[in-house]
């Protein structure tokens, strides 16, 4: 199982700095890689030349002997003070969901984990209203929307939160324990838990009678809240007001608006081996609300980023 956490990025970033400044040294023997910024699809790389070797370097020397080095095509600019090298970020390419939860420490109740952030933080989004993933086919809506459920399924109880299911995605959540029938919902109070997770996987499919019964589920009550994916941009005109838009602005890449507040983050994502695992350890009730696949997966401290 391949696992895909904060520290190891970190490591590997340093691991390319260090190769970075071997480049350096080549032709400025005292600059040195100070630090930078990690999106999810690039790392720049900031280096400090000292003020005599300003001059004399050649940024396109530098790109080459540094692109050798990496094994990928880099891109140098000049800054005040010194350098920026960007570089692909190729060693991201999969961020693992039951890593994420395992290294989380008591996460805020009724909380998505929806990756990785541009600075590698671990992303959370709070269940406070409905949300939609827009984009094209092929960009990983789905696969987010499923990482979605099932890290609210993962880190919350079925009395605390219960999943209706509509469309396309309906059959994938078979056997979830905390999954009810929308054909079987005629009140609101039928519910035994207090939040109610509408899961809708393209809305532009729904047959009239499932649009409808989602409308009237949420009209029924402020606790209901619905996360779907949709190709249309204008989702107003969907019937559904949705506080919360993801944006698919690559394959496998999103931006989250909320609010006054964007993030662009890299989803996780979870196998079909994992997702067994983790849905018989639903089924058996565990008590703790921390998760792992693996025992070998350590616990970890490090902070994460909330969306409220």
């Amino acid at each position: 199982m391949e696992y895909l956490c904060r520290q190891k990025i970190m490591r590997t970033i340093e691991f390319r700095a260090n190769q970075i400044e071997t480049s350096l040294a080549r032709h400025l023997p005292q600059a040195r890689v100070t630090g930078g910024r990690i999106t999810p699809s690039r790392i720049y790389f900031r280096a400090a030349i000292p003020r005599g070797g300003r001059g004399g370097i050649k940024s396109s020397f530098l790109r080459r002997d540094i692109t050798q080095r990496l094994g990928s095509e880099v891109k140098v600019r000049r800054q005040s003070g010194g350098l920026e090298i960007e570089a692909k970020r190729s060693f991201c390419e999969r961020v693992s969901l039951p890593d994420l939860v395992c290294a989380l420490e008591n996460p805020p109740r009724l909380t998505a984990v929806m990756g990785l952030d541009d600075r590698a933080r671990p992303l959370l989004l709070s269940l406070g209203g409905s949300a939609v993933i827009i984009g094209e086919a092929g960009q990983g809506k789905t696969a987010l929307l499923w990482t979605i459920s099932l890290s609210l399924a993962m880190l919350n109880r079925q009395r605390e939160i219960q999943i209706v299911a509509v469309g396309q995605v309906r059959d994938r959540f078979s056997g979830w324990p905390h999954i009810v029938s929308l054909d079987k919902i005629k009140n609101i109070s039928q519910f035994a838990s207090p939040h109610i997770l509408v899961v809708a996987d393209d809305l532009e499919q729904l047959s009239d009678s499932e649009r409808n019964a989602v409308g009237r589920l949420v009209a029924s009550g402020q606790k209901v809240r619905v996360i779907a994916t949709t190709t249309t941009r204008s989702v107003n005109c969907l019937g559904f007001r949705f506080q919360t838009k993801i944006l698919a602005t690559a394959p496998g890449q999103f931006e989250l608006f909320t609010g006054h507040q964007s993030v662009s983050f890299q989803p996780a994502d979870i196998t079909e081996a994992e997702t067994e695992i983790v849905l018989q350890q639903l089924r058996r009730g565990r008590k703790s609300r921390q998760w792992r696949i693996e025992e070998a997966c350590p616990k970890k401290t490090g902070w994460f980023r909330w969306i409220n």
